[in-house]
Parts: structure tokens; sequence; C-alpha cells
């Protein structure tokens, strides 16, 4: 679910940040606003699954192989990370094609880790509570 929701954020703020450059100079000011309150509405919603899954992911111990346990740090850390794209995808003038591979970044770290993680655990209960 967190995923979907990192997609649905993402492509929501490339689209906010399209309004602000070259082709969406036309844009009017009450469509940025608007486009900008779609973005925090996409925004709460994802944090609310980074909640989740943070706690979840802080629960990945012992039973994991190593590097289960080192994609989880690495998803915890990006995660946490995730306030600054924010930010600098709507308050600077980063790129949207740079916005959007970070993005996909974290999304694809999150896939690769929920596959290591229903793999990779010898707790059945756990594995599929981090998953």
């Amino acid at each position: 679910m967190l995923a979907q929701r990192l997609e649905d954020e993402r492509d929501q703020t490339v689209y906010y940040i399209a309004l602000n450059t070259a082709g969406g100079r036309s844009a009017s000011k009450t469509n940025k606003a608007v486009a900008l309150g779609v973005v925090q509405g996409y925004q709460l919603q994802t944090k609310q699954a980074v909640t989740q899954v943070r706690s979840q992911l802080e629960e990945v111990g012992g039973s994991f192989p190593a590097q289960t346990r080192q994609e989880a740090t690495t998803a915890l850390s990006e995660l946490s990370a995730l306030g600054e794209l924010r930010d600098a995808a709507t308050n600077t003038r980063l790129p949207a094609l740079d916005v959007s591979r970070k993005y996909t970044g974290l999304i694809d770290d999150l896939l690769v880790l929920e596959d290591a993680t229903g793999q990779g655990a010898s707790d059945a209960t756990l594995a599929q509570s981090v998953r």
C-alpha cells in the first residue's frame, strides 16, 4: 500500500511541478494552488502509510537475514528523508525528472525489501506482518 501511495504522490507532485515550469506558465494561480492542495492531500495519505510501515520495519531483527535487515535500515533512512524530497519538489526548482527518479528509487527499494522480507524471515507471522 505504501508503494502505491508513493506512486500517487509522485505523479501528483510531478504534475504540480509541470504547472510551475515552462509548460505550465499558462496555468492560473488558482490552478496551481488547487494542484498543491491535491499534492498535500496525497502527502497526508502517504504519511499515514509511512507511519505504519516504519513501525513494522523497526520490527525487522535477528530472525531476518543480514541483507534484509540492511534493506530495512536503508528504507527507514529513505523514508526519513521523504520530507526533504517533498520540500524540494514543491518549494524549489528541482526538475520534475529528478523528483520522479527520487520517488521511483524509494518505491523500488520498498518493493525489493518486500520481496526479501517474504523470502527471508524464519518467523512466518513477522514476515507476513512486514509484507
